[in-house]
């Protein structure tokens, strides 16, 4: 079988490529399972010593043999029986004793043998460290724990209006669905806004999953971390509560804002933080992969009938959880991301997942929304001058691609919303077709590089919605 090459590709209109310093993602090959190490967030909060060793010599032995000292290694995904369980119980992310009870199917999908090793300092750039590692056998993948950026731009004033909402006739819509409080939206991002009266009653008990402890290079430090709760999960950066806003605001405020999915519920998912780029003195919002790959699956097993991909990257990273959420039957939807680029930027540019480009007021593609063939299914919505939610409680715009992909999320969940209202079998191919099918399409059919399969019409969509799901 062949390897997955998850080391990034480089292109002059694409950010640097960072990591957490001094980790490893690891998957071992199933011979070599190891079942005894403990997941992170027992290491957390102290429920389980640091483990140094995989207790398997061949594993064991390749990290000695390329000079690789641990200082632990942990579990990256929590297991869905666990999920289940915290659930049921209403714990604390942080208060529960995982076990680590894997099932056969998370077990073929890689879930219970990869693990972050966080090692002592190497010398060499990690890439060529990975490349070792994966010359054997027992690894079947290695990686830095890379850092994916937000597909969002500067939030700028506030107006009084929602020109977003006309543009893709959202104002036209919640007659014929208003959405499903049984109908969860996750949301991997950088928290909530829990107390903004436009949030009020809208979501599920969130989770965090950013490490307090977390270390990143000297350019970039975490902010916001030190005195983190643990569990908490609101939102010190802005980008989460913004999504959360275009998406599903509650319509009781009178001077606030509509959310497309007006009475869905929200699952909002800690895995993004602020960050001081200490080079260009600004503050930024990105994740490490291993914290989003734990918030993705945890999302699936906790009932997600959608995941909001709002952040980008150039390695192909995520793979095998979203591949667990196609196959579960959850919807996915990500933005392009914000670089003017035809370069694939992941999760967005992977098959299974409904790619969203981003729009002007004059409903033009917007100069900064990416584009190309390798971004299938596509489609676009507004993306500039969007009004929506702002820390800490008040109201702004956004720009950028990922603003564009929370309307299209919005729109995934009323569909969602009908077909479960009839009872009917849905895959998220289904809910992607709809969409795509009753799109404004381009003027020219060369035109699809860039726009997709044109703009999205949420009143067309869900009429075929009603017709199609019986």
């Amino acid at each position: 079988m062949k390897k997955q090459e998850y080391l990034p590709s480089q292109d002059i209109h694409l950010n640097e490529v960072h990591y957490v310093e001094d980790e490893l993602i690891l998957v071992s090959a199933e011979s070599h399972f190891q079942q005894t190490i403990p997941h992170y967030i027992n290491l957390i909060n102290h429920k389980a010593e640091p483990t140094r060793h995989f207790g398997n010599a061949t594993l064991d032995g390749l990290l000695l043999a390329n000079q690789v000292k641990p200082l632990s290694i942990s579990r990256v995904f929590i297991a869905e029986n666990d999920v289940k369980n915290l659930l049921i119980r209403g714990k604390n992310i942080r208060e529960f004793d995982f076990c680590q009870n894997y099932s056969d199917e998370e077990n073929i999908g890689k879930f219970s043998r990869t693990f972050i090793l966080k090692i002592e300092d190497y010398g060499p750039p990690l890439e060529i460290l990975c490349q070792k590692l994966m010359e054997s056998p027992a690894i079947e993948e290695a990686y830095p724990n890379y850092l994916s950026e937000i597909a969002s731009l500067d939030v700028e004033t506030f107006y009084d209006r929602q020109w977003s909402l006309a543009a893709i006739q959202g104002n036209e819509i919640w007659d014929l669905e208003p959405g499903l409080n049984s109908v969860k939206i996750a949301i991997p991002d950088t928290g909530m806004d829990i107390h903004h009266p436009n949030l009020f009653g809208k979501w599920h008990s969130g989770y965090d999953f950013i490490r307090p402890s977390l270390q990143l290079t000297k350019r970039f430090r975490p902010l916001g971390l030190e005195g983190n709760v643990l569990g908490e999960f609101s939102d010190t950066h802005g980008h989460g509560t913004q999504m959360a806003g275009i998406m599903a605001a509650n319509h009781s405020v009178k001077q606030g804002i509509k959310g497309l999915a007006r009475d869905c519920k929200l699952l909002p998912l800690r895995a993004l933080f602020s960050a001081l780029d200490q080079q260009q003195q600004k503050t930024v919002a990105m994740g490490c992969a291993s914290d989003v790959d734990a918030a993705l699956k945890f999302a699936i097993d906790a009932g997600a009938e959608l995941i909001y991909l709002g952040f980008t990257h150039t390695a192909q990273m995520h793979r095998s959880v979203l591949e667990y959420a196609y196959n579960k039957n959850v919807c996915l939807v990500g933005a392009v991301g914000n670089h003017g680029s035809q370069k694939a930027l992941y999760p967005a540019a992977y098959k299974k997942v409904l790619a969203v480009g981003a729009t002007t007021p004059g409903l033009d593609r917007a100069a900064f929304s990416n584009f190309g063939k390798d971004y299938f299914p596509m489609v676009m919505a507004p993306g500039e001058n969007i009004i929506s939610l702002n820390l800490p409680q008040q109201y702004g715009q956004v720009r950028g691609t990922s603003a564009a992909a929370a309307m299209v999320c919005g729109l995934c969940a009323l569909l969602i919303s009908v077909a479960k209202r009839k009872k009917a079998k849905y895959s998220p191919d289904d809910i992607y077709r709809i969409i795509c099918q009753t799109c404004i399409p381009p003027k020219h059919d060369s035109h699809r590089a860039f726009w997709g399969d044109g703009l999205v019409q949420a009143k067309e969509a869900l009429q075929l919605a009603q017709s199609t799901f019986l």
